[in-house]
């Protein structure tokens, strides 16, 4: 299910090691986010330099690394967490450990509801409503690009079969709702294939990257943002977000469809969804597709983040599960995968900041492990891939096996 954070804890965060410099003048900062009531690690807490674009997300063990050019050790970063007041830290000023309390905070529904010089109070579908139509105004219109690390995470009959980490560029050169973005595969960090079920020789889908950036809710309108087709809204409150605040709203399509969105008060973006599909116990969301292929249940997750006054994607998830049946006997079913995969954002280069060199070479119908480049290890040194957790070390490390 879609993680939720409890608005009553405090966020903790512990910077293990000091600001270091490294080769070619690279400042490194290295932390970790926590429940300052539970001592529980907080996932995808957001660790942001304000004005250049570039964030981090924390991972399951609320671990994070950020690396930035020495030319910006006078700037400051944020840290933050959905439900959480967000601080702004001074990188010269966190020592060794640096320990710092972000409290929770609270806000008033009725702060927020009444609609500037009309006295009428906004319901959760007035307010999804507000923001669907306020989309090309709130998300960018104008060229731009992305710089993220993609993991693709796969299980059959509960065992895992692949796992493959990568480093990409994404030029949006088009409006919203027009075309498929542009992708530089720039490197692949890791790859390990175990044994696959014979049907994937035919049938998989191998290119992780593409499924992922043709799901997003907002630049393929579609989904629970559209406040129509049978929705429903209810308005459960009010959270901080980033600095700021967003509504909290939970939707419900029956009988198959639930999901949550975070909607910016002022700007009447939307900051989070969460979206949710399930087969219910007579029902399907979706047919079986002609190669046998049954989802049975399926969960997305974006964020995003804004900067210079629009919105831009700031992390992507995608959970799946399907169930695979033989095409020449429909009742006998042959295994159950299910693919995982996560796009991190860590860079926006938003339109006229600076020169940008840009080389599109992503094949969507070709895997990405064939299309690697020679591994480089300098150029893992110093980037923003999120932190590696224990137990996917412990994947990576039983697939290496296995290939071995």
């Amino acid at each position: 299910m879609p993680m939720r954070y409890a608005p009553s804890f405090l966020l903790l965060l512990i910077f293990f090691l000091p600001i270091g410099v490294f080769a070619q003048d690279i400042l490194q900062l290295q932390g970790e986010v926590r429940d300052g009531e539970s001592g529980m690690p907080l996932e995808l807490a957001t660790v942001a330099v304000p004005g250049l674009g570039r964030s981090v997300q924390t991972n399951s063990e609320g671990k994070f690394v950020l690396y930035l050019a020495s030319r910006f050790s006078d700037s400051s970063i944020t840290v933050s967490a959905i439900g959480f007041d967000m601080q702004r830290l001074p990188i010269q000023g966190l020592g060794n450990p640096t320990v710092i309390l972000l409290e929770a905070v609270e806000k008033k529904l009725d702060t927020v509801l009444i609609q500037p010089g009309k006295g009428k109070r906004l319901s959760a579908r007035a307010i999804v409503k507000k923001a669907y139509q306020a989309i090309e105004q709130n998300y960018p219109q104008e060229p731009y690009y992305l710089e993220g690390y993609v993991r693709d995470l796969q299980q059959e009959d509960g065992q895992y079969v692949e796992y493959m980490e990568c480093a990409i560029k994404i030029s949006y050169a088009q409006p919203l709702f027009e075309a498929t973005p542009a992708v530089e595969l720039e490197q692949v960090k890791r790859s390990f294939l175990g044994k696959k079920h014979p049907w994937n020789d035919a049938w998989d889908r191998k290119n992780a990257v593409i499924d992922l950036l043709e799901d997003e809710c907002i630049r393929y309108d579609y989904g629970p943002i559209k406040f129509r087709k049978g929705w429903t809204y209810t308005l459960k409150g009010v959270q901080a977000w980033q600095g700021d605040w967003v509504y909290e709203i939970e939707a419900v399509k029956a009988p198959f469809q639930t999901a949550r969105l975070f909607i910016h008060t002022e700007d009447f973006a939307f900051a989070r969804i969460e979206l949710s599909r399930a087969r219910t116990e007579k029902s399907y969301y979706k047919d079986r597709l002609g190669n046998g292929q049954q989802e049975t249940h399926y969960d997305l997750l974006f964020t995003y983040q804004k900067i210079q006054g629009k919105w831009y994607l700031q992390y992507q998830r995608e959970s799946d599960r399907w169930e695979i049946y033989n095409m020449e006997e429909p009742e006998q079913l042959l295994f159950v995968k299910e693919p995982k995969k996560e796009l991190f954002i860590h860079r926006v280069v938003v339109p006229g900041s600076e020169p940008y060199v840009f080389r599109a070479n992503l094949k969507a119908q070709q895997s990405i492990e064939l299309q690697a480049e020679a591994y480089d290890a300098a150029f893992w040194e110093q980037y923003n891939a999120p932190v590696m957790t224990d137990s996917l070390s412990e994947i990576a490390r039983m697939l290496q096996e296995k290939r071995d």
